[in-house]
């Protein structure tokens, strides 16, 4: 089947730089996400209008975030840009994954203080789940492919994809609590704290990951 489905995608230029070219299928694959995370984000933001919830509003935040840092670094790739100029995308991606490990945080805090938390429709879970499980994925396929790699982009991407999954988990976590339980106490309140932690220094060690590494990479050019 996967021969197959080989041979019929290389009758097209796309199809077989997609089967051939490891490099465009990646950057392919983040085009994808971005659109994702975009539409995921506006539905954070439809939950947050709606249910007049300042944690959705955060969630839309983050993921719009993401999705932004995503669309800025595959737009360097198309443009062939110096490796100086990509060293520059990891620099700035490393400051904005830095930033958004904060507002992880403030996600965390405003998910404990507020009151009453909404519990999701059943399909919305399963949609969830199966959207994070996906992120999970990609995320540990990118982490392979980039893990012996020096191409910054890449490395950029790589950081970006374990700090939205790492995100999408915590926000599962509190969905499931939050539909599932039927009184949600302090053990929820303790789990949601040592996720939300454990999530915040995950992104903020990406995010001083890339710093160091832009470092490294203009230093290589000098």
């Amino acid at each position: 089947m996967k021969k197959k489905l080989q041979i019929v995608l290389k009758r097209s230029e796309l199809g077989r730089k997609i089967v051939e070219d490891s490099r465009f299928r990646a950057f392919l694959i983040a085009c994808i996400t971005f659109c994702v995370n975009v539409g995921y984000a506006a539905l954070n933001f439809f939950l947050a209008i709606t249910h007049r919830s300042f944690s959705y509003l955060t969630l839309f935040a983050d993921f719009l975030a993401l999705s932004l840092m995503r669309f800025y670094t595959v737009t360097y790739e198309f443009r062939g840009s110096t490796r100086r100029t990509k060293a520059s995308v990891m620099r700035f991606s490393g400051i904005w994954l830095c930033f958004l490990s904060i507002v992880v945080s403030g996600l965390v805090v405003m998910t404990i203080m507020e009151e009453q938390s909404t519990a999701r429709p059943i399909v919305l879970m399963i949609a969830i789940a199966t959207y994070t499980f996906w992120k999970a994925v990609m995320a540990v396929i990118n982490t392979i492919k980039a893990h012996s790699s020096q191409e910054p982009l890449l490395i950029t991407l790589r950081n970006i994809s374990c700090a939205d999954a790492a995100i999408s988990v915590l926000t599962l976590e509190h969905a499931m609590i939050c539909t599932f339980s039927d009184e949600p106490g302090s053990f929820s309140l303790w789990m949601d704290a040592g996720t939300g932690m454990g999530v915040f220094l995950m992104v903020l060690g990406l995010g001083i990951g890339l710093l160091i590494q832009s470092k490294i990479q203009q230093k290589s050019n000098e």
